[in-house]
């Protein structure tokens, strides 16, 4: 664990393959829920070493962006567009400040690691969560996919699907899905009795699918 005065990791926004110098890149997909929380604690103490690059990546769905935002205030799809464009600037923008400010302090307490770079992102998804998540790997080619699941069983797989399934299928990289029983033990940050920080906050309504 890093000690008061050592070195914390560094942290940035809106990484693009091509400024990732490190040894190695980890994405890591979260959402709202404890799974989440878990599978960061997870990949920083067992997959993080120094000289990695972390990107966080939230993902939000795109029509909970409109029913929550626009649904009343436009007149054309056309506009709706454009408005929903500004708003993935704006709540992109905001969001990552928030994921790099609590989770990369959150990463610090929890690994052994003196030299990690943070980044964060925050997408609107038009499509599935899943799909976006792999898109978004195949853009920033991370060396792996760290993501936590609900544990859903086998049927409830087969019949509604799931995130982590559809990325464990799809993606080009590696990926580690952090299962439910790996995560019954772990203290969210705000539960903690040391100094970690809360969760980044989503803006109020704005909802995430879980993995």
């Amino acid at each position: 664990m890093i000690q008061s005065g050592q070195p914390r990791p560094t942290s940035g926004m809106r990484p693009r393959a091509l400024e990732l110098t490190q040894d190695r890149t980890i994405l890591i997909a979260l959402d709202t829920s404890d799974f989440a929380v878990a599978a960061l604690k997870f990949a920083a103490t067992h997959v993080i070493r120094d000289n990695d690059a972390v990107v966080l990546l939230r993902v939000v769905s795109e029509q909970d962006a409109v029913d929550t935002y626009y649904a009343d205030f436009v007149s054309s799809e056309d506009e709706l567009r454009a408005e929903l464009n500004a708003a993935v600037l704006f709540l992109g923008a905001s969001q990552a400040e928030l994921l790099v400010e609590t989770y990369s302090k959150s990463i610090a307490n929890w690994s052994d690691c003196h030299a990690v770079q943070v980044f964060a992102e925050v997408k609107i998804a038009s499509t599935s969560v899943g799909e976006t998540i792999c898109s978004y790997a195949d853009e920033l080619k991370p060396s792996m996919i760290v993501m936590g699941s609900r544990g859903l069983g086998v049927v409830h797989r087969m019949l509604l699907g799931s995130t982590s399934s559809y990325v464990s299928h799809h993606a080009g990289v590696p990926v580690l899905i952090v299962r439910e029983e790996t995560t019954r033990e772990v203290v969210k940050p705000e539960e903690s009795k040391s100094t970690h920080p809360k969760p980044a906050p989503m803006i109020p309504a704005l909802k995430t699918e879980l993995l």
